[in-house]
């Protein structure tokens, strides 16, 4: 299935390959919605819509066009993928270190909470990801094999802290 690329504009997605595997289960839309937690405080659409706003604003780089009939034409899935770091970062700096040094205290403490969630076999929301093709209906006129990350990034990072390389995701993609 890896017909996908990780669009690497982001701290996270920088230093992370992702590859998905066949194996994906189509979930129902709006439950997803309504059951999706932001941050573990907010769910809904107009939080989801956030999401995707800020990717238009901080990655795209261009104006959204928000289409009413956006969720009918998209589908979510939870896929297996297996997620890496960079070897070329392997290579330079430890992980932790990149960690301290890239991001906020802040951050690398959540990162460190999650950590320990993981280690105590906390089941963790999965990260989410949409692909290209769904941001083009917004306008954002993207190649159709990119895929941006909506959230999830401490716990991905968390995740390869460790050793957790194959995860699954929610992706959103394109009926």
């Amino acid at each position: 299935m890896n017909k996908y690329n990780l669009n690497k504009k982001g701290n996270t997605e920088s230093i992370i390959k992702i590859h998905l595997f066949d194996e994906n289960v189509l979930i129902n839309t709006n439950e997803f919605i309504k059951a999706y937690k932001v941050s573990n405080f907010f769910k809904g659409r107009f939080f989801l819509k956030r999401l995707i706003k800020k990717v238009f604003k901080y990655k795209i780089k261009k104006k959204i066009f928000w289409k009413k009939y956006f969720w009918e034409k998209v589908q979510i899935s939870i896929v297996l993928a297996e997620i890496q770091l960079h070897q070329s970062l392997e290579q330079k700096i430890s992980l932790e270190d990149f960690i301290t040094s890239t991001y906020s205290k802040k951050r690398v403490r959540d990162i460190y909470f999650y950590k320990s969630l993981i280690q105590k076999n906390n089941k963790l929301d999965y990260p989410l990801f949409i692909d290209s093709q769904s941001l083009n209906l917004l306008g954002a006129n993207e190649n159709n094999n990119e895929l941006y990350m909506l959230d999830g990034s401490r716990r991905i990072i968390a995740s390869l802290l460790c050793g957790i390389k194959k995860q699954k995701i929610y992706l959103i993609s394109i009926k």
